[in-house]
């Protein structure tokens, strides 16, 4: 559908595994600052979003932005 070279795959790959990382190094601090309930919150909503853009079958620059 999006005819994509293995490159733009991998970078995709390597862009997820890094604002993963980014993610599980924020989350203690957000935590400690905003408290369990509302950190969860905020992921689980940010989550919803990023998955509703997904299933829309957006543009592959929209698409690659909203990947979790």
């Amino acid at each position: 559908m999006y005819d994509l070279s293995i490159v733009v795959v991998s970078i995709l790959f390597i862009s997820n595994f890094i604002g993963f990382l980014i993610a599980a190094l924020c989350n203690v601090w957000l935590t400690d600052r905003f408290g369990f309930g509302k950190v969860i919150v905020a992921a689980c909503a940010m989550q919803l979003l990023s998955y509703s853009l997904m299933c829309w079958a957006p543009p592959f620059a929209l698409l690659s932005s909203a990947t979790p």
